[in-house]
């Protein structure tokens, strides 16, 4: 929600007063106000009185303490309540909690301290598990393939912000409604449009297409033919959508 907030202008900025007006808005409970008010106040502790960029925005987030959602999440994930269950003792057909309803103290602390120690032991593997993840997030070998798969869209497109009123009145709003028949959309988006034969240069592999080529190759690739991105084959059968 916060970033929903940064409505700011293609330039990507944002008058701190603009965007304290968009945090208002966000108010629904106790929580979000608590929230919104320390974010608030690092906005004020900026040294700039006038525009705020995104980098900044960024950065302010990161000095909010976290909400809690994936804290919990997280503590959902040790399924605990699972665990629990597991060594509770077994009752009736009809009335499962009988046997809870007929321990004695005794045997209730007994439950505690075994249960105590299935939590531990739970925690403890929980934890190893996010520091082994954040450890091959970090890896050079993992961050080269996601540089990879990322340099595949890189100058692809550049992302700006709009406002609020865009964001709730969704993409119809700029494009339409989507065509219910969605085979014939993409067929239409593809061959149909103004743009179907404009030939572009992709900014990642160098290659020279029209959406029109892009359609006919992975939709009916007709025989011998070479596309920019494939030589010719004598059956694109093989490849074919």
């Amino acid at each position: 929600n916060f970033f929903i907030a940064f409505a700011g202008s293609i330039e990507n900025k944002s008058t701190i007063g603009h965007l304290s007006g968009a945090l208002d808005k966000l108010v629904v409970n106790e929580a979000s106000r608590d929230r919104i008010a320390s974010f608030k106040t690092l906005l004020s502790d900026q040294k700039t009185t006038e525009e705020i960029d995104f980098s900044a925005f960024k950065t302010l987030c990161a000095k909010l303490p976290g909400g809690g959602g994936q804290r919990v999440q997280w503590a959902k994930s040790l399924n605990l309540d699972k665990l629990l269950a597991n060594i509770l003792p077994l009752s009736t057909f009809f009335d499962e909690h009988q046997a809870l309803r007929s321990l004695a103290n005794a045997d209730i602390d007994i439950l505690v301290e075994r249960f105590r120690d299935i939590v531990g032991q739970a925690v403890r593997e929980g934890i190893r598990k996010l520091q082994t993840s954040a450890t091959l997030s970090a890896s050079p070998a993992v961050g080269s393939v996601r540089d990879f798969v990322n340099s595949k869209f890189a100058g692809a497109m550049t992302g700006c912000f709009a406002t609020l009123d865009d964001f709730h009145q969704g993409p119809e709003a700029l494009i339409g409604s989507p065509n219910p028949r969605i085979l014939e959309g993409m067929a239409n988006e593809h061959c149909l449009r103004s743009n179907a034969h404009r030939r572009v240069r992709t900014p990642n592999y160098n290659l020279e297409t029209t959406p029109a080529i892009e359609w006919e190759f992975v939709t009916a690739p007709r025989h011998g033919a070479a596309y920019p991105h494939t030589p010719a084959v004598s059956d694109p059968s093989a490849w074919s959508g």
